[in-house]
Formats: structure tokens, C-alpha cells, sequence
């Protein structure tokens, strides 16, 4: 340790050894570089774990399947009428077990379609819809809150940010059933 302070002490007393002094400066600060930039790690391999999501695969065999496509072309918003349990209960942070939700019905998806758009869809702008729709927007033939009440839509909202305002990922709406044809 004493050798460093003569160092330093013939530092301060030479300019010649001011000049060695950033010499030895950038080779310690090109030598720390190098070190900090090494690679260490193994190389990244794909996970065998199913993740979270949601199939989109529409076969093209129900006459609404090009219709809910051309949605998706307009508004990038998937319109799911077969959807699993993940895609409904999953809310990035936790699973939301306060709904019970139920697909829409095929034989009702049209039907579904139509009242949507003319309830909903017809009064935004295409550019509105495609910047503020979720990326799900699931159609139901039954939805419950708290497996008794009844209710007609809602947003599954992401807890935990509701100092900065609501973050919705899937609205769920209703009426995929025979009793769209009561209304």
C-alpha cells in the first residue's frame, strides 16, 4: 500500500508522470470495460411451460368467422366466442375469481355480432375503437358476479394500479345466447 502513495506523491512532483498517469488511468478504465462486458451467461433455450394466452384459430366453418376476422382487421381487438378459463380469469397480476362466465353459444355468435355493432361498435370511430378496445373482448352466454347476479358486460380491470388510473385488458360482454332473441 505504501508503494501507492510514492506513486502518487511522484505524480503530483513530475508533469512527465502526469501523462503516465492518464496512461495508466485508460488502460485501468479499458481493462474494467472489458471485464463488465464479458459474456457469462448460458444461451437463452425456449420455455416448455404453456403460457398464458388465448387461440384465435378460427377454422372458417361458421358464417361469422370472416366477420370477426375483418373486427380484428379494423380494430385489433380479438373478438373470442371460444375462449378457456385462462383467458377469462387471468388478469395479469392474479386470477379473478369474482365471475363466472360462460362462452357464448355458436348458434347465437351472429345474432351477438349484430347487437354489438349496433349497440356499441357504430357510435365510435374506427380509429377510436382500434386505440381504446382491449385486446380481448369476449362474447358470453352467461356472465355472474359472485356466481348469482347477473350482469350484461364488464372490464376486468389489473389491481395494483389504480394510483395511475385503469388498466383494462378483456371486456366480456353478454347475450350469446337464446336470449338475445327477447330483447
Amino acid at each position: 500500500m505504501e508503494i501507492w502513495f510514492k506513486i502518487l506523491r511522484a505524480f503530483k512532483k513530475n508533469t512527465q508522470m502526469k501523462e503516465i498517469k492518464y496512461i495508466i488511468s485508460g488502460v485501468v478504465a479499458a481493462t474494467m470495460l472489458l471485464i463488465a462486458c464479458t459474456k457469462r451467461e448460458a444461451a437463452l433455450t425456449p420455455s416448455t411451460i404453456n403460457e398464458l394466452g388465448y387461440n384465435y384459430a378460427l377454422d372458417g366453418t361458421n358464417s361469422y368467422d370472416q366477420r370477426i376476422r375483418d373486427y380484428y382487421s379494423r380494430y385489433k381487438s380479438y373478438l373470442l366466442y371460444n375462449f378457456n378459463p385462462k383467458d377469462v380469469y387471468w388478469n395479469i397480476l392474479k386470477w379473478d375469481s369474482a365471475y363466472r362466465i360462460i362462452p357464448a353459444d355458436p348458434n347465437y355468435v351472429d345474432k351477438q355480432l349484430d347487437l354489438i355493432d349496433s349497440t356499441f361498435f357504430r357510435y365510435y370511430a374506427d380509429s377510436t375503437l382500434r386505440n381504446y378496445l382491449p385486446t380481448k373482448f369476449l362474447l358470453c352466454s352467461s356472465i355472474r358476479y359472485n356466481g348469482t347476479t347477473p350482469v350484461d358486460a364488464y372490464l376486468t380491470r389489473v389491481s395494483g394500479f389504480a394510483e395511475s388510473g385503469y388498466i383494462y385488458e378483456t371486456f366480456v360482454a353478454n347475450w350469446g345466447s337464446d336470449r338475445i332473441l327477447n330483447i
